[in-house]
């Protein structure tokens, strides 16, 4: 999912996260999906991963697109 936000390739999102999405349903799959979607074709947007940890069994991820 970094790679998706460092670059906001639909390809990556789709292609490469959706079949891990089918058997790890994360939560936030679907919104990423629709973010993608509302930003496609919209003013230029800078994405930036604020953080990327793993406190437990699973990862969080805190994430920031700005207008350019």
């Amino acid at each position: 999912m970094e790679d998706w936000v460092s670059t906001m390739s639909e390809s990556e999102l789709i292609e490469t996260m959706g079949p891990k999405d089918i058997v790890a349903r994360s939560c936030g799959y679907s919104g990423c999906l629709i973010l993608q979607g509302a930003l496609k074709g919209a003013a230029e947007w800078k994405p930036s991963v604020l953080a990327n940890v793993h406190p437990t069994y699973f990862g969080m991820m805190v994430a920031l697109w700005q207008r350019e």
